[in-house]
């Protein structure tokens, strides 16, 4: 770029595998890749982003489900961070993520594609305040839908508000504290 010019494009991408090894379970093996490209475009005090992933893994879901079952996970997230103030800056993501799990993944008895699979659609706005170099507050907001392809009567909408505080990796302690509340409504009457 040149020196008047105040627009330049970054590109991340990230890619890494995570090998999982059993000596005596060699069902429980897996190779699990995992692909984000995540071009910037920097305009002054506007940055604009799109993301994409891509989740190929065996690993568990949750702690709830206890089998390694396959799945991939698909998702995408566009937005803009504009900067209003010197410390204080707006961020705006809206994204999308498929869940998709292998038709023969069982646990207990269930099919897991038939009570998982689903699509996710989720809208945040944050509000950030640089208090320091390496403490930033943050307000935070979402609505999120999840859709299940197999089991509509598992689809719910949320709403959550949270605040906290991210403490940058050169700081003496790092890491991120937050407190909020969600909303959590099932769109049937009876949701399992």
């Amino acid at each position: 770029r040149s020196a008047h010019d105040r627009t330049f494009v970054r590109w991340k991408t990230t890619a890494a595998v995570d090998l999982v090894y059993f000596h005596t379970f060699d069902s429980e093996r897996s190779i699990n890749p995992n692909v984000s490209l995540r071009p910037e475009i920097y305009l002054n005090r506007l940055t604009l982003f799109a993301e994409g992933s891509y989740l190929n893994t065996r690993q568990r879901p949750s702690f709830e489900i206890d089998v390694r079952s396959q799945r991939t996970e698909e998702a995408a997230r566009v937005g803009f961070d504009i900067r209003l103030l010197p410390k204080v800056s707006l961020e705006v993501v809206g994204r999308e993520t498929r869940v998709r799990f292998d038709a023969d993944a069982v646990f207990l008895g269930t099919y897991l594609r038939e009570v998982l699979n689903r699509n996710e659609r989720a809208a945040s706005a944050a509000l950030h305040y640089r208090w320091s170099p390496l403490t930033t507050f943050v307000l935070w907001g979402e609505a999120q839908s999840d859709r299940f392809i197999h089991s509509p009567e598992r689809n719910t909408d949320s709403v959550r508000v949270m605040s906290g505080v991210r403490l940058a990796p050169k700081a003496r302690i790092s890491g991120t504290a937050s407190v909020g509340v969600r909303r959590f409504v099932g769109l049937r009457e009876v949701l399992p």
